[in-house]
């Protein structure tokens, strides 16, 4: 079985080393991360290495992984030219990581569309300004590549666990970018393909909720629309399964922060959870592999 990660993160060593040089978040600190409005995270630097990224992948037999820029970096809040600059270095390392990794490292542009990347990769609140991205997705149609929304730059609120951006904000950022696309972006451009992250924030649990506002639930069963399912276990997959079918759902581990038996772990947790659900070897094909060939057409 071919098995593709839709949702990783890989830094190559100019922008690892740019983010070391900062003064003020996002900056590195050795192993320590450092993100405004966010608990400082410990970076896995040694999983950025391409050989040691490769090898992981190995072991875990990943035929291929899709990587992108954080959104949750928080590269909006800086000035123009400073994002620019950093988005550029991440792109010009990336570029060169993915022609030294055989074909195995598909990497999602931060910037605009172009040779060498296979999508495009945007912040959730991009989604909430349409006629801004307007042009970005024009742009991705022509080149036939898809798009990746990920959470945005998130700030907590005082008091608040380590764990409150991932688990609460991320989410709420992920639903409103999903509902929102429903809304203005489907009908717009019905031949995009747009792969939420995270499940786009647990989208099926509030299908219902919709509809008992009068919201029609067939406009969400589209048919260029896919969800990451990173970090999610039985109950969610049940629930995804049951309201889009497996077609509709890709692998993803989110693997950037962690050490190198990150993906494997949650291979394992979520192959786990599909078996107690009964589920066939074909399902299990599609969701960690077969699924991704039909989105990166």
């Amino acid at each position: 079985m071919t098995t593709t990660d839709i949702h990783q993160h890989l830094w190559p060593e100019p922008f690892l080393a740019a983010l070391s040089a900062r003064s003020r978040p996002p900056l590195l600190r050795g192993r320590e991360l450092e993100v405004e409005g966010e608990s400082v995270w410990e970076l896995a630097v040694e999983s950025h290495d391409l050989d040691t990224r490769l090898a992981s992948m190995d072991r875990f037999g990943l035929h291929c992984a899709v990587v992108s820029l954080q959104t949750t970096l928080g590269l909006e809040r800086l000035p123009a030219g400073e994002a620019d600059e950093l988005a550029a270095i991440w792109e010009d390392g990336i570029i060169a990581l993915a022609g030294a990794s055989g074909g195995r490292i598909l990497p999602l542009a931060a910037r605009e569309p172009g040779p060498g990347f296979v999508g495009l990769c945007v912040s959730s609140s991009e989604l909430h300004e349409l006629d801004a991205l307007a042009p970005r997705l024009e742009a991705l149609l022509e080149t036939g590549g898809f798009l990746f929304v990920h959470p945005g730059g998130a700030v907590a609120p005082p008091g608040a666990p380590p764990w409150w951006t991932a688990i609460v904000e991320y989410t709420a950022q992920m639903h409103a970018a999903y509902v929102g696309w429903l809304v203005n972006g489907a009908e717009r451009w019905p031949e995009l393909d747009i792969v939420f992250g995270i499940l786009a924030g647990g989208a099926p649990i509030q299908l219902e909720r919709m509809a008992s506002r009068g919201v029609d639930e067939r406009r969400s069963m589209l048919p260029h629309v896919w969800f990451d399912i990173a970090s999610y276990g039985r109950r969610a997959l049940e629930l995804g399964l049951s309201t889009y079918g497996v077609e509709r759902l890709l692998f993803g581990s989110d693997s950037s922060f962690f050490p190198r038996g990150w993906v494997k772990d949650v291979y394992d947790h979520q192959s786990a959870a599909l078996d107690e659900l009964g589920a066939s070897a074909d399902v299990k094909a599609g969701i960690f592999g077969g699924n991704f060939d039909r989105v990166f057409r």
